[in-house]
């Protein structure tokens, strides 16, 4: 019985002594893991510092650019704006002056030196230049002018095909509109084209030019074989009405002769020509005004005397 006992408590003690060394043996598992977590191979731990370091630069390197980016667009916006305001301030002094012609103007300089557009969004990218012009001359929110010109595009996709085919014909269209920037602001598109090419803003002729060659497509360049169905006005007297600021009316004395800056919209039809005398009382309050012009006759028969 005593050897019995004796046995049980060696074999107890042994347990225990199991049970320190499995410890022990843990611990010393732990101890290698974090030792080798520390020793790892140095090339690879090389490498992984290397990628690390190069994600680095290439995020900071990233956004280095994008904050030059930034300030590139920035610093050319600005230039455009002060060239534009220097472009203005020069036209007003050349009116001013009155040294002005159509020869030194910076609308013939952008005319010669582009053509017709080709394309719609040619034509609509120069409307909406034209539009934004306009708008930032006239202290015109820009959603404003926007809506405007949404409502002008809206309209001329009425006649696809002319848009697809007859891009001219689209813009005879989109200058004939009545819609007005705002309410209040009762401004055409006619008018507006023919106010920004009064200004001679360079920044602002190279989008006039285009629309201006594209109008001409049909007002100029199309010219029929002698005896033509091209209609010309009775007796060659045409009809344009408008309003006039009482301002200007000693300027337009007997005998002056001048040239118009700018597009003269005329109608064959007197009531046409009242219609828009009207509007232009009514909406912008001016002194209406009808005018009569009358075509050298011969351009009934002759082409080469019509205007």
């Amino acid at each position: 019985a005593q050897a019995l006992a004796e046995a049980l408590q060696l074999n107890s003690g042994l347990q225990v002594l199991v049970l320190e060394c499995n410890k022990v043996s843990e611990e010393i598992r732990q101890q290698i893991y974090e030792l080798l977590k520390e020793n790892q191979n140095p090339a690879e731990v090389a490498k992984k510092k290397q990628r690390a370091a190069a994600l680095k630069a290439q995020a900071e390197a990233t956004k280095k650019a994008a904050a030059e980016k930034a300030a590139q667009l920035e610093a050319e916006k600005a230039a455009q704006l002060e060239a534009e305001k220097a472009a203005q301030l020069e036209a007003e002094k050349r009116a001013a002056a009155g040294t002005r012609t159509l020869e030194t103007s910076a609308f013939h300089r952008e005319y010669d030196q582009s053509a017709a557009p080709t394309f719609q969004h040619q034509l609509f990218t120069a409307v909406y230049e034209l539009i934004m012009a306009h708008c930032r001359a006239h202290d015109i929110e820009t959603k404003d002018g926007d809506a405007f010109f949404k409502k002008l595009q809206n309209e001329a996709f009425k006649a696809k095909d002319e848009l697809l085919t007859e891009v001219p014909a689209a813009a005879q269209r989109m200058w004939t509109s009545a819609l007005q920037v705002a309410s209040h602001h009762k401004r055409e598109l006619c008018g507006i084209i023919n106010e920004a090419i009064r200004g001679d803003d360079p920044g602002v002729m190279r989008h006039a030019a285009t629309f201006v060659h594209a109008t001409n497509e049909l007002c100029v360049v199309r010219r029929p074989p002698e005896g033509g169905p091209l209609p010309f006005p009775k007796d060659g007297v045409c009809w344009r009405g408008g309003g006039l600021p009482d301002e200007h009316r000693a300027f337009y004395a007997p005998g002056t002769t001048y040239r118009v800056p700018g597009f003269l919209a005329t109608s064959f039809s007197e009531d046409k020509a009242e219609e828009f005398l009207y509007r232009a009382h009514v909406f912008n309050r001016w002194p209406a005004v009808k005018w009569v012009i009358r075509l050298d006759p011969r351009g009934e028969a002759q082409h080469k005397y019509r205007c």
